[in-house]
């Protein structure tokens, strides 16, 4: 292994990356966006795909470093998902069955992605830990365990793409397995960009902008044939990945506001969504509901119950590995 990414670093873009996905699901409920902001609805799978790559890095070099590292792995990394969620979700049905809703819909409104369709991160992301858990303890060896995981993500891939036409959902998790391969490969990626580093940085990102508006042209256009979004989609989000680790490899980020959004980034991510559902249903009920609400509310209400769910679960996880 090369030198790790800082993790003060990793954590700010963590801030940075959360609040771009909140933002890119608001410009959905904003009226009469302005043309330049558009592009937003089109970056939300690279980013995402920066969480994915994150989990993916961070779990083989914890898997590299530690001798028993996968001791209780399942456990750990669940109830780090499941219970921000699960608080969320009974906050919302409760909720819900406080102003009327019947009990079954208020359900179904917390857990399928039918109705609050960002939900389905949370979903995958439990089937990636499981699925890594269950490789690299058959593997033979952490090689072994990469390249299993590796064809494992790309299938599923390529069957997502066809299943669910939601490009999140197989244009991001592909920064995983990269992840995987970027700390298993670590040394070895360090030494070649040491050598022009400048030009080979520039290359990447010229090479994911010009990919980037490429794909803004094919989505007016109208070419959307599966087989070859999803090889696109998915070379999109390599290249962005490349592009802002390279550059994450040689920048210090340590800003206290960015650091704070870090640390409650995935609080963001799944509170966000839930707000947003709220302001929908009220515009679908015939209330009106200007842009500026949407959005000054969207952000004010997500960072203040972020921070209050961070402090529950935090309380909740320390008393159940008790």
């Amino acid at each position: 292994m090369g030198n790790q990414l800082d993790k003060k670093t990793t954590n700010c873009c963590k801030g940075i990356a959360a609040v771009i996905i909140m933002l890119h699901h608001i410009s959905f409920k904003v009226s009469n966006l302005p043309i330049y902001i558009k592009p937003i609805w089109y970056i939300a799978f690279p980013v995402v795909g920066f969480f994915f790559f994150m989990s993916g890095y961070g779990l083989t070099c914890g898997l590299m470093k530690k001798k028993n590292y996968l001791q209780g792995f399942l456990s750990k990394r669940v109830l780090n998902v499941v219970i921000p969620y699960v608080i969320v979700v009974f906050g919302w049905i409760g909720l819900e069955i406080s102003r009327g809703q019947r009990l079954e819909k208020a359900f179904a409104e917390a857990f399928t992605i039918h109705y609050i369709q960002p939900l389905w991160f949370i979903w995958v992301i439990i089937v990636t830990y499981i699925v890594f858990y269950m490789v690299f303890k058959c593997a033979s060896s952490v090689q072994v365990g990469v390249s299993w995981f590796v064809g494992i993500t790309i299938v599923y891939i390529f069957i997502s793409a066809f299943v669910n036409p939601r490009d999140e959902m197989y244009a991001s998790i592909i920064g995983m397995p990269l992840g995987v391969l970027w700390a298993m490969y670590e040394k070895r990626i360090d030494l070649y960009f040491e050598v022009n580093f400048c030009k080979k940085e520039f290359i990447s990102i010229v090479v994911f902008m010009s990919l980037f508006i490429t794909r803004l042209v094919l989505s007016i256009v109208g070419i959307d044939n599966r087989l070859f979004q999803t090889v696109f989609r998915n070379i999109i989000t390599v290249m962005f990945l490349v592009s802002l680790i390279g550059i994450l490899k040689r920048v210090k980020l340590s800003r206290k506001l960015l650091m704070w959004l870090g640390a409650i980034s995935y609080e963001i991510y799944i509170v966000h969504p839930f707000i947003l559902y709220d302001f929908e249903k009220k515009m679908e009920d015939g209330q009106l509901v200007n842009n500026f609400e949407v959005i000054v509310g969207t952000i004010g209400l997500t960072l203040l119950l972020s921070c209050i769910l961070k402090v529950v679960q935090d309380y909740i996880i320390r008393n159940v590995r008790k």
